[in-house]
């Protein structure tokens, strides 16, 4: 290969061999389509008019974006999200039905400028919404998304009490950086998101694995899963990108939980492949 750049002089032209050209120019077109690849997704998110107590739903909304800001900023795989949220008694729940539009809606319970609990229902619901769970039923890994999405909803407060501190949605919202900060860091250490003394977590993992395989909404089970989790995520950029990759093979009933992380590995793009064995080794999985 042979490159020639214009004139550097009249008289001159540079030319360059490709060995050249992979030591220099290589490097930096691919920093060029790594920026575009961490091009977070555009977001829409509407907040309808419901009995939200104090709250107005520009505020919620306001929130909400917040929120997103903080778990898609590197989610690649995902061009376009659109929620519609609504306030019902029967959430926190992402619907398997779309709307009109095929927008995702999320039903929220929360009421009056509780900010850090819209913040922890909405960051738990987003998880749902980027797993792109298309099952519409329960199946016996479910426990896993729930406890991302738990780990999400921690991973969000804890990433706006930093944002709100330097740049709040509104000037004298940068107090509430404090509530949210201290409502994420009270989960955290709730006696039971915490090991049994002298347990290790595989072994906890599983003694447990089998009541949450038939239930995986055992709250307090998959909270001390997302304490584990919450590190991974927090230190690999992509992990939320990852996520989107989870339920790309639709789950079966009857499937293993090494099994199910087999199907994200090979579902999900090389760069997302190490995290993902990682997060198998937490849980005495070798997943390939």
């Amino acid at each position: 290969m042979r490159i020639i750049f214009g004139h550097m002089n009249e008289n001159r032209k540079l030319s360059i061999n490709s060995k050249l050209y992979r030591k220099y120019l290589l490097p930096i077109v691919i920093l060029a389509i790594a920026s575009v690849i961490q091009a977070k997704p555009g977001v829409t998110i509407r907040v309808e008019h419901g009995v939200w107590g104090e709250a107005t739903t520009t505020d919620i909304k306001k929130v909400l974006d917040s929120v997103a800001d903080e778990l898609l900023a590197n989610v690649s795989s995902v061009p376009q999200v659109s929620i519609t949220v609504r306030h019902d008694v029967r959430g926190p729940r992402t619907l398997y039905a779309r709307g009109p539009s095929g927008e995702f809606v999320v039903w929220l319970n929360v009421v009056d400028r509780r900010w850090a609990q819209f913040s922890y229902q909405f960051g738990h619901e987003l998880n749902h919404v980027l797993s792109i769970n298309r099952k519409n039923s329960t199946t016996p890994n479910q426990w896993f998304e729930e406890s991302v999405g738990e780990a999400a909803a921690i991973f969000a407060l804890s990433k706006m009490a930093d944002s709100w501190h330097i740049d709040p949605p509104y000037p004298n919202w940068q107090s509430y950086s404090v509530s949210l900060r201290t409502y994420a860091q009270d989960r955290l250490v709730e006696n039971h998101r915490k090991l049994p003394a002298g347990q290790t977590f595989v072994r906890w993992f599983q003694l447990n694995e089998p009541s949450m395989r038939i239930d995986p909404y055992l709250r307090a089970k998959d909270e001390l899963i997302a304490n584990q989790l919450l590190g991974y995520f927090e230190n690999y950029s992509g992990s939320w990108d990852a996520v989107t990759y989870l339920n790309r093979t639709k789950p079966t009933k009857d499937q293993t939980f090494s099994q199910y992380l087999g199907n994200w590995h090979r579902d999900a793009p090389a760069r997302h492949r190490p995290f993902i064995k990682e997060v198998g080794r937490l849980f005495g999985q070798n997943v390939r």
